[in-house]
């Protein structure tokens, strides 16, 4: 049985080090097989997720400044803290 073990199911690689004389230390050679065996490529990034969170950022910072001026700036900090 290998030392250095890898399966990989869609986006998740599992690791599997087999040497239970040595309490599983590994070793240089394992070490260097970690990046070609360890790290299969993975799926391209979702742009999306981080365009999402800027623009709700934005907005939360606009309705922000404009409810401090409506409600005044304490009555709006209060409610901000409250919210989150």
């Amino acid at each position: 049985m290998d030392e250095l073990q890898v399966a990989a199911r869609g986006s998740v690689a599992t690791l599997v080090l087999n040497r239970p004389a040595k309490r599983n230390a590994i070793t240089l050679e394992m070490w260097k097989a970690l990046p070609a065996e360890g790290r299969p490529p993975l799926p391209p990034a979702r742009e999306y997720t981080q365009i999402a969170t800027g623009f709700g950022a934005i907005v939360g910072t606009i309705l922000a400044a404009l409810l401090g001026d409506w409600l005044g700036r304490r009555l709006t900090y209060c409610l901000m803290c409250v919210g989150s």
